[in-house]
Parts: C-alpha cells; structure tokens; sequence
C-alpha cells in the first residue's frame, strides 16, 4: 500500500503533467486560429475582392498547391510526426533539419517540372495567363509549401508556442500587404501567389533562432537512411496524396472543366464554409498523432489506443455542431462573408457544411493507421472517395451545374467515410 506522501507525490506530478498538455493545447489551439483563421480570411476577402472569373483562376491555382501539400505530408510530414517522436526522441532537431533539406530538394525537383511543363504548354499555344501561373507556382512551390512544413515542425518539437510566433507573423505580413495591394489596384493571382511565398520567408526569418535550438548536442543522421524511412512510410501516403487531390478537388476543376471559370470560383466561395471545421480537425490531428506515436515508442500501445477513441468522439460532436450552425444560419453568413455577391448559391452552405461532419468520421481510423503505420489502408480509403467522387459529380455537373458538383462531393464522402470505418473493422479483427 503507499503512504500518502507518495500518493501526494504522484497527484503532484500527475497535475504538473496535466498543467503541460492543458497549456501546450492552448496554445496548439491558439496557432489554430491564428494560421487557419488568417487563410479563411484571406480566401473570403479575395472571394469578396476579385471577380468571379478571377477568383476561379485562384481556386485553380489552388488545387496545384493541393497537390504540392500532398506530397509534402506524405513522404515528410507524416512520416516525421510519426517516426521523428518514435525513432529519435534524442534528436529531434538534427532530424527534423534533415527533413527540411528533403522539402527543399523535393520542391526545387517538382517546381523544374512545372516550370518544362508551362513551356511547352505556351508552345502549343496554351493561355498566356494560364502559363504565368504555372511558371509562378514552380519558382514557388517550396516558398509557398514552407508554413506547413515549420508549423508541423514545431508540433513534433513540442513546441506550439513557437508555432503560434511563425504563424502571427505569417497572418500579420499577409493580411497587412493583402490590403495594400487591394488599395492600391494590385489585387491578381499571381500577385497573391508572390505574397503566400514571401509572407512565408519572412515569418522563418522571426523564429529561425528556434528552429536550430539544440542543434549542436543532437548526434549526426544519415540521409539515405532517413530518406529510406520517408519513402517506406510516405510511399502509399504519396498515392493517398494524389487520390486526394483528385477526390478533393475534383468539385472546382469538374466546375472549371464542365461549367467555366466562374463556376470553380462559385464552388471555391462555397468550400469557404467547411474550410474552419477542416483545419480544425487537420490541427488537432496534427497535435495528437505526434504525442501518441511517442507512446507508442514507450511500449505504451494500448494506452495510446484507448485516448484515440474519446478523441474521434470530440472530433465528430464538433462537427456536427458546426453543420447544424451553417444549416441555421447559411443566408446571413454569406451576407457576412460575401456581402451577397453569392446570395443564389447560398442554399448549398449546409450540405458543404455538412461535408467536415462526414470527414470527422474517419478520424479514427485514420490516426489508428498512421500510428501504426497501415498506410496502404488510407490509399484504400482515398481511393474509395475519389472514384465515387469522380462517378457521382461528372454526370451530376453536366446534369444540374454547381448544384451537380456539389450533391456529387457530399456523395464522395459519404462513400470516404464508409470506407475508412469499414477497413478499419476488418484490421482490428
């Protein structure tokens, strides 16, 4: 039986270890709103800003650094959130610089790609608007993918309240310049593009001091070795990625492709409403997956386990909270956001507002195979959606228009939902 100054001792600590995670999710969640909340902003005021036409073109330069963000989780962000926390607890800085080295070389590769591609597009005697664009985002891939790469960073580091720095300054130069640049007649694509990639630079120039922290006393890593883990890790993940692009972003390009610019800049204002709850849920897992694939390295496997599932449930209530809200209120948040410059879609924020609730139910087995590394399953899964996704929306569009695209996306998820708790119950048993 133990005495009571070691019961006393151990509520002691235990409240300490509580006191710790209570502030680093504060502050976790602090990041959350200043980061998502300044490129939920940005996006609305450009929906408000640009003409319909305009923002299409944006929405569709989007979806190329959506393919960006894919490859950059799958073969560095995840793989370091999961194997960093588990493999070199002693040596996190040392590692994660390395893993800031294969971001570059990664980005510098796909931005030569896209620069060939636009030449020969212009060749053909493609758009000259459209090959400025291409030609911008891959002299910037790297630049613009950068804030993903140091705010995950600092996530397996432990370390939110030097996340929450880069992201003020981040949201600080972008907003500020954002309004210049509309006051002064500046507002275009590639204008936004160039300010996404500097804001980016100038918020690493802040926090560089925390990024090398330690740097010194960490051991020396090989680069083939931790790139051999990268890709054994990533490379489903790298096929997810490219499911999801497609799956994902399949509403504006089928809007683009089937209907016109202005219909992608139609279904951009509408994916505007689920984007918070979205970036909520990307956060959080962001937060959690680090922590317990550390737990994991502890021999602590079914305790991780079990903390996995109250916090699918947290996921999901929140969700739900947030559709039945965009449900209720859809007409006056889009007079709030769009000023009524989208009044006629405006009955097709709750089924888009219903879209995060779907997602949230794959949270849990989403964190159970990246914690254990069953990443052939999320491809399964990914793949399940985009097929759907693709089936549903292409006669749907060409049928009924943005109304088309949008009964089609809510199907895909429906159908990505289904599938992830499905193979889930298959590898538990």
């Amino acid at each position: 039986m133990k005495k009571p100054d070691q019961k006393i001792e151990e509520i002691t600590a235990y409240g300490k270890k509580l006191g710790g995670w209570v502030l680093k999710g504060g502050l976790s969640v602090l990041d959350l709103v200043i980061y998502s909340g300044s490129m939920f902003l940005v996006s609305v005021l450009l929906a408000r800003w640009l003409s319909m036409d305009e923002y299409g073109i944006f929405a569709l330069a989007m979806v190329v650094t959506t393919f960006f963000y894919q490859v950059q989780n799958s073969l560095i962000i995840e793989p370091m959130s999961v194997i960093g926390p588990s493999r070199y607890p002693q040596s996190l800085s040392r590692y994660l610089s390395k893993q800031r080295t294969f971001h570059f070389v990664i980005f510098i590769g796909i931005g030569l790609v896209i620069i060939i591609s636009a030449l020969i597009y212009r060749a053909l005697g493609g758009d000259t608007q459209v090959f400025e664009i291409l030609i911008l985002l891959g002299l910037l891939a790297a630049l613009l993918q950068l804030p993903w790469m140091i705010r995950r960073s600092f996530y397996v580091l432990g370390e939110p309240i030097s996340a929450v720095l880069y992201s003020l300054t981040y949201a600080l130069v972008t907003i500020g310049v954002l309004f210049l640049f509309k006051h002064n007649g500046w507002l275009s694509t590639a204008n936004i593009l160039i300010l996404l990639a500097i804001a980016g630079l100038v918020a690493v120039g802040i926090i560089y001091s925390r990024l090398i922290r330690n740097k010194k006393i960490s051991t020396d890593l090989d680069n083939r070795e931790l790139w051999k883990e990268n890709w054994g890790f990533g490379r489903w993940m790298l096929l997810t990625g490219f499911t999801f692009v497609i799956a994902g972003q399949a509403p504006i390009l089928l809007a683009g492709v089937l209907i016109n610019a202005e219909a992608s800049g139609v279904i951009k204002a509408m994916q505007n409403f689920m984007l918070p709850m979205v970036m909520v849920i990307s956060t959080l897992v962001a937060i959690v997956v680090p922590h317990l694939a550390g737990e994991n390295g502890q021999q602590n496997r079914k305790e991780s386990q079990k903390k996995i599932i109250p916090f699918a449930i947290l996921i999901i209530i929140m969700a739900c909270i947030y559709g039945l809200i965009l449900m209720v209120f859809s007409k006056p948040l889009e007079t709030l956001l769009y000023q009524g410059k989208y009044s006629g879609f405006s009955f097709l924020i709750p089924l888009w507002g219903w879209m995060p609730f779907l997602m949230a139910w794959g949270t849990l087995p989403s964190v159970y195979f990246r914690l254990h590394q069953k990443t052939q399953a999320i491809f399964q899964s990914a793949l399940v959606w985009m097929i759907f996704t693709l089936i549903a929306s292409i006669p749907l569009t060409i049928v009924w228009g943005v109304i088309g695209v949008t009964i089609g996306t809510l199907i895909g998820y429906v159908a990505y939902s289904a599938a992830f708790l499905v193979i889930y119950l298959m590898v538990r048993t």
